[in-house]
């Protein structure tokens, strides 16, 4: 998704070294904050027996994750452990709760939506989204498969066995 703006980047970069602005040497950095620092990732050491040849071979199947382990490691990599203190929230997550709130006042603004009446002096006919959705199941009815037609080596034994009895 952002290769077109990297390479856009990388280009400009380039013609700056070529109009030498930048010094060869110069690379860019980017201007966002610095912000939340993520906790660097521990990984476990795997010992592994090496073969007969010599050569090592890492474990295939590595041992599922349970849905707290998951739950956790997601928590940690958005920096919302205990052991993360931060003076605000990683920007991630502040996104993810402006995104949500805007959805959640969308939806409350639907739902207190009413329905007019015709004449003006009436009263409204109730709330314009009043019955939520229901998923309905039920058999789908199809017209019956035609019938298919017997090719003809099957139809000559069948006459023939109708012949000898």
């Amino acid at each position: 998704m952002t290769e077109p703006t990297r390479r856009l980047a990388r280009a400009a970069d380039l013609e700056l070294k070529r109009r030498r602005i930048l010094a060869p040497d110069d690379h860019l950095i980017s201007a966002e904050p610095e912000g939340f620092i993520y906790p660097g990732r521990e990984t476990a050491e795997v010992w592994v027996q090496p073969r007969l040849d010599g050569g090592v071979e890492l474990p295939r199947h590595a041992e599922p994750l349970t849905p707290a382990d998951r739950e956790e490691g997601a928590l940690e990599v958005l920096g919302l452990t205990l052991g993360n203190v931060q003076p605000e929230l990683p920007a991630q997550v502040s996104q993810i709760a402006e995104y949500n709130r805007r959805r959640q006042a969308d939806i409350d603004e639907r739902r207190s939506m009413r329905i007019p009446a015709k004449e003006p002096d009436e009263m409204d006919l109730g709330p314009a989204w009043n019955v939520l959705a229901k998923r309905q199941r039920d058999a789908v009815i199809q017209p019956p498969m035609p019938p298919i037609a017997a090719a003809d080596a099957i139809l000559e034994r069948a006459a023939e066995r109708e012949a000898e009895t």
